[in-house]
């Protein structure tokens, strides 16, 4: 195959703390199995502290740093300007949102590389930066990887967190940035029949790649201990989640089990008040240590949207799960991969029965067995599919 793609993100794809991190990092991985040279282009936006681990990973000669000037004292009186103005939203969202975090840095910077290079992909994760696709010739084969569905998105957070959200799009502002390509990726394939209406009468075809699983996991043990842990960063709605799970969850498992420990690891131990009841291990470098020595996962998450990948981390694993309605969006409930439970008592419950029962425990660890065999099969025939269009395209 040997089709080269330039990988354009603003997201650095280590350390793998996030979920979108540890997509693009995964995505990087089996793209190369299937054949695909890629290069990865940052944009640094924020001065990453990880440039050297990420050129390490995917070599020197495939890595292209770009880091984002500082605004001139104008452009940020126009940036405050467009965003506090009286202005209609339908016209706010579909020119200031829909573009407004494009840079002619940015663009003069993927004109460059695609020129040096001759690249037969340009790829772009997420919409924000897709401006950029208007700017090299249609002779490139163009993919979006979404992430997530952007139309109304702050309508589906609660009001304190919808200033998280501001890049929230209208349904034209989000058919305007996904057109550009000649792929879209969806995350999972009910985000993909929403593109697939959203781009009707276009030229813009749909596929779904799900977030791949980690590799070459043990196959699954029952750890015969009580012990329990929650992995994720420090963003504000995993803060809210394990807030909520310690005060309101917790307390009724300890009644029940009071051996049972509660292990957390990643940045959200930044934003966790010290206790007794609760071991924090901060960022650490190897996460199948702490998988591998806890009996039970859970995910507590509140909201958001897109496929949890918590979720496929977990399963990946091969680890029993209990989490909430919004942690196990994205998976039919008919692949019995986790426990399900939102109030806080039968969630205590479901988690309690788990660490206890081993027969249930067992059964969990060879449902997620059989789940990610045949998932990360699917995965990868689809990134096939990419080179095929692309070839489908050049012979017109």
């Amino acid at each position: 195959m040997n089709q080269k793609i330039l990988m354009v993100s603003s997201i650095p794809f280590w350390p793998l703390d996030e979920g979108n991190k540890t997509r693009i990092y995964h995505l990087i991985n089996n793209l190369k199995k299937c054949g695909y040279v890629i290069d990865y282009m940052f944009y640094d936006e924020n001065g990453s502290n990880d440039i050297v681990e990420m050129q390490e990973l995917i070599g020197k000669d495939h890595f292209i740093h770009l880091i984002k000037q500082e605004k001139s004292r104008r452009e940020n009186y126009l940036d405050r300007f467009w965003r506090f103005a009286n202005i209609p939203k339908s016209k706010l969202e579909s020119y200031v949102l829909t573009d407004g975090f494009f840079t002619k840095e940015l663009g003069r910077g993927v004109k460059e590389a695609v020129a040096a290079k001759q690249y037969d992909i340009v790829w772009f994760e997420y919409y924000f930066y897709s401006k950029a696709l208007d700017l090299i010739s249609d002779n490139y084969f163009k993919v979006i990887d979404t992430h997530d569905v952007f139309a109304y998105r702050d309508k589906n957070s609660p009001k304190r967190m919808r200033t998280k959200y501001s890049e929230s799009l209208t349904y034209l502002g989000e058919r305007k940035v996904l057109r550009r390509a000649d792929l879209v990726l969806a995350i999972q394939e009910q985000e993909e029949t929403y593109f697939s209406r959203l781009l009707k009468g276009t030229n813009t075809k749909t596929l779904t790649i799900g977030d791949f699983t980690c590799e070459n996991h043990e196959e699954g043990a029952l750890v015969r201990n009580r012990d329990f842990c929650f992995i994720g960063s420090d963003n504000e709605i995993n803060v809210s989640s394990v807030t909520w799970f310690i005060k309101e969850v917790y307390p009724w498992v300890k009644e029940r089990m009071p051996e049972a420990r509660l292990i957390l690891a990643g940045r959200i131990c930044r934003k966790i008040d010290c206790s007794d009841e609760v071991i924090k291990k901060g960022v650490v470098e190897d996460l199948a240590a702490i998988y591998h020595n806890v009996r039970v996962v859970i995910n507590p998450t509140l909201m958001g949207t897109g496929l949890n990948i918590k979720a496929i981390e977990a399963i990946s694993y091969k680890k029993p799960m209990v989490c909430t309605s919004s942690g196990s969006r994205g998976f039919s409930p008919d692949e019995k991969l986790f426990e399900v439970a939102d109030a806080p008592q039968a969630f205590a419950q479901k988690l309690v029965e788990l660490l206890a029962d081993d027969s249930r425990c067992m059964q969990l660890i060879n449902n997620c067995r059989q789940f990610e065999e045949r998932y990360r099969s699917d995965n990868l025939k689809r990134l096939k599919m990419i080179g095929e269009l692309y070839s489908e395209k050049r012979r017109g």
